[in-house]
């Protein structure tokens, strides 16, 4: 995704069982160190020892460690769900053009994307 002539990361956490965003943020690299703190703050209300499905990005593989989690790496199975949200994503940014208004900045495209994970998760409880 690009802010001004910025290119960014979305990161995002979707529950599989109920395809519910538990996490989405925006990063300026794709970084073990981006990764660590992506997963760090959405793990932050989780009990136990969750599985991560993650790729193969070997940006998950230290951090997933580090944080005591089990990951499962495959790139279809349960983790098209979440490309399946990226999808849905997609689809709406493109409505932008794929970039976000002339004046964003990484906080408020942070801001838009909860908001839009928030009334995508409303809609599964309808």
């Amino acid at each position: 995704m690009e802010i001004k002539d910025e290119e960014v990361y979305v990161w995002a956490a979707v529950d599989v069982d109920t395809f519910e965003v538990l996490h989405v943020d925006v990063s300026p690299g794709r970084s073990s160190l981006d990764a660590l703190l992506f997963l760090k703050e959405t793990l932050k209300y989780r009990r136990g020892r969750p599985v991560v499905l993650a790729d193969r990005g070997e940006w998950y593989d230290w951090p997933l460690d580090f944080l005591n989690c089990e990951p499962k790496r495959e790139t279809w199975g349960d983790r098209s769900l979440i490309e399946a949200w990226f999808g849905v994503l997609k689809f709406r940014t493109m409505l932008f053009r794929h970039r976000f208004p002339q004046y964003s900045t990484r906080e408020s495209t942070r801001s838009w994307l909860r908001a839009f994970a928030t009334l995508h998760n409303a809609m599964l409880q309808r």
